[in-house]
């Protein structure tokens, strides 16, 4: 379950319009509920807002905070490069 420090964590790089991108990862991974049909956003809010368990969806999540991370970091070493020449 995500903790009030996870979300101190993920909020500022997530926003608030994260969870089409963590239905993203989890359809992209077969990722479903367990009578087969797909999250809906519910799910991740109540997962991400600490209301619900759930393993798959948590680790969606934090998988789209580091690909935001990583995309950060990658922009910021372009633009660093960029103004170096």
């Amino acid at each position: 379950m995500l903790t009030d420090s996870d979300r101190e964590i993920l909020k500022p790089v997530l926003g608030s319009r994260y969870s089409a991108e963590v239905l993203k990862i989890l359809h992209d991974k077969e990722k479903t509920k367990g009578n087969g049909k797909p999250y809906g956003n519910g799910a991740i809010t109540a997962v991400f807002n600490g209301k619900r368990k759930n393993v798959d969806i948590e680790i969606a999540i934090w998988e789209l905070f580091n690909r935001i991370v990583l995309q950060r970091k990658r922009i910021a070493k372009m633009r660093k490069t960029a103004s170096d020449k």
